[in-house]
Formats: C-alpha cells, sequence, structure tokens
C-alpha cells in the first residue's frame, strides 16, 4: 500500500482521472438542474 500511495502522490493528475472516472463530474447535471428549475 505504501508504495501505490508514492506513486499517486507523484502522479496526482493520474489518481484525479481516477476520481473523475468513478464519480463523473456533477457540475454539468447542477447546472442543467438549476436551468431547469
Amino acid at each position: 500500500m505504501a508504495k501505490k500511495e508514492g506513486k499517486e502522490a507523484k502522479k496526482p493528475k493520474k489518481v484525479k482521472e481516477k476520481v473523475i472516472a468513478a464519480n463523473p463530474p456533477m457540475s454539468k447535471e447542477d447546472k442543467a438542474k438549476k436551468k431547469s428549475k
């Protein structure tokens, strides 16, 4: 686990990509909901 954390810390962009893949950004959906209201 320690080695994996080190690699992720050195590559924050890849971590962000993984996070986005797991949880797609809600900004567009939020804007669409606000426009609907």
